[in-house]
């Protein structure tokens, strides 16, 4: 048999949306945050919660440091 070569083209092709690639962008962003605040969590000497907090608190303060 012959098939129109379009329409196998059309057929596997998945349609351009850039709304799509957004989203993607989005969830990869996501998931590096939360693997981030996994290993901030995990990495110290104290409880998850109390890592988090020293960790954005030491942060913070050097942020402040910068506008002195």
């Amino acid at each position: 048999r012959l098939v129109d070569a379009d329409a196998v083209i059309n057929l596997y092709t998945a349609p351009a949306s850039g709304a799509l690639g957004w989203l993607w962008g989005l969830l990869g962003v996501l998931v590096a945050l939360a693997v981030v605040i996994l290993i901030v969590g995990l990495g110290g000497d104290e409880s998850f919660l109390q890592n988090l907090i020293d960790t954005w608190n030491n942060f913070a303060l050097s942020v402040q440091e910068w506008f002195k």
